[in-house]
C-alpha cells in the first residue's frame, strides 16, 4: 500500500514533465530495499550498543574483582594482625602469670612492705596508711640492686646501713633466685626487726650490730658487691670508701644511695669519679617530696683497676656554700646535685627530721 501511494505521488509529479511513469511495483521494491537497509542499520546500531554495554559490564566486573581482591588482602592483613595480637596477649599473660608466680615466691615480708609503697613519692606508708617514711630506699632502687646482683652473681655482698634490711633482703632474694652460693653482711649499730627474719633469706644474711669502722676484721678480705648507705655525711662516707674500697675486687660493683640529695656526700662521688679507676653512672630516683627536686639519686660504680685508696679530703667543701661549690664545677654530676639536693640553707639533720615526719597531707 505504501508503494502504491508513493507511485501515485511520483507519477503525478512527473507527468507534467513528460517523464516516464514509475510503476507501482518498482516503487514498492525500492521502498522495500530502503526499509531493509534501515533495518540493517538499526541492527548494526543495536549490536554496537550491546557491544558497548557488554564492554561496560566487563569493565565493571573487572573493577568489582579488583575491589574483592583488595578487600581479601585487607582481610588477610587483619587476620595476621589479629593473630599477632593474640600471640602478644598470650605472651603478656604468660609474663604476668610468671610475675604473679614470682611474687608468690618473693619474700613475704618484702611483699608486705611493698604493698604500702607510694610510687608518686617514692615513700612507704606506715601501717596507719597515713604517715610516710623514707628510711628504706625506693622500691625501684632496691630492684635495681636486685638486678645487679642477678647479673654480677657476687658471692660476697657487704652493706653499711641496714635499718629494716630492705636492700639486704633483696640481695639475698637475688641469691636465692639465681642459686648463687653467696652471703650478705650488713652493718648497723641500731637494733631493729629485719625483713629477712623467719624467711628463707635468713640463712643468707649476717647482721653486724656495730658502726662500719669497727667490723673490718669480721668481714671477708675480698668483696664482690659493696653497698654504702649508712650515715649521709662527708666524714662517714669518705672514711667508708677509704676503708672498704680497697677490698672491692676488680670488676666488683659499688652501689651508693642518696648521692644527689645530701650535698655533703656528693664530693666523695666526685673523688671516686676523678680517680679514673671506676666506670660510673648516676640515676635520678623517684623519691620526691617538698624538699627535693628530681630525686635522691643512686650511683653505681664498676671497679676497673686497683690503686691507692681514694682520698676524698681535697674535695671537702670549705669556705663556700654547697651551692657555690657545685656551681663552680662544670660537670654533669654537679649539675644533677644542684637540681636535686635538699635546700642548701638547711642543715642535714634538720632535713632528715623533716623527712621523717611527713604525712599524706604533706606529700
Amino acid at each position: 500500500m505504501l508503494g502504491s501511494a508513493i507511485a501515485v505521488a511520483i507519477n503525478a509529479a512527473l507527468k507534467p514533465l513528460g517523464l516516464q511513469i514509475v510503476r507501482r511495483q518498482t516503487i514498492e521494491a525500492l521502498v522495500g530495499v530502503h526499509q531493509q537497509a534501515n533495518s540493517a542499520d538499526s541492527s548494526r546500531i543495536d549490536l554496537e550498543s550491546k557491544r558497548l554495554e557488554i564492554e561496560s559490564l566487563r569493565s565493571t566486573l573487572d573493577h568489582l574483582r579488583q575491589i574483592i581482591r583488595e578487600r581479601n588482602d585487607r582481610i588477610n592483613e587483619h587476620e595476621s594482625t589479629i593473630i599477632s595480637l593474640q600471640d602478644n596477649v598470650a605472651r603478656i599473660q604468660d609474663i604476668a602469670q610468671k610475675a604473679t608466680e614470682y611474687d608468690k615466691r618473693l619474700n613475704p615480708n618484702l611483699l608486705e612492705v611493698e604493698e604500702r609503697y607510694v610510687f608518686g613519692t617514692g615513700s612507704f606508708l606506715e601501717r596507719d596508711l597515713h604517715t610516710h617514711t623514707f628510711t628504706n630506699m625506693e622500691l625501684e632502687s632496691a630492684r635495681l640492686l636486685y638486678s645487679l646482683v642477678l647479673l654480677g652473681r657476687p658471692r660476697v655482698v657487704v652493706e653499711t646501713g641496714t635499718h629494716q634490711g630492705y636492700s639486704a633482703t633483696y640481695a639475698a632474694q637475688a641469691m636465692i633466685d639465681a642459686k648463687i652460693a653467696g652471703h650478705v653482711w650488713t652493718i648497723d649499730p641500731y637494733d631493729s626487726s629485719h625483713l629477712w627474719e623467719n624467711t628463707n633469706a635468713a640463712r643468707y644474711v649476717t647482721w653486724l650490730q656495730d658502726i662500719s669502722f669497727n667490723v673490718m676484721d669480721q668481714l671477708p678480705e675480698v668483696i664482690d658487691f659493696l653497698v654504702l648507705d649508712s650515715e649521709h655525711s662527708f666524714d662517714t662516707l669518705s672514711r667508708e670508701v677509704e676503708m672498704y674500697e680497697p677490698r672491692l675486687r676488680i670488676g666488683g660493683t659499688m652501689f651508693l644511695h642518696d648521692t644527689l640529695v645530701f650535698p655533703e656526700m656528693s664530693p666523695v662521688i666526685l673523688a671516686l669519679r676523678d680517680s679514673g679507676r671506676f666506670e660510673m653512672i648516676t640515676f635520678d630516683t623517684p623519691r620526691t617530696y617538698r624538699m627535693i627536686g628530681k630525686g635522691c639519686g643512686v650511683t653505681v660504680l664498676i671497679k676497673k683497676r686497683s690503686g691507692d685508696p681514694v682520698n676524698s679530703e681535697p674535695y671537702r667543701i670549705r669556705n663556700q656554700t654547697p651551692r657555690e661549690y657545685f656551681a663552680n664545677r662544670n660537670d654533669d654530676f654537679s649539675k644533677m646535685v644542684l637540681s636535686n639536693s635538699v635546700p642548701f640553707h638547711l642543715d642535714t639533720n634538720i632535713a632528715i627530721s623533716t623527712m621523717s615526719n611527713l604525712t599524706t597531707d604533706d606529700v
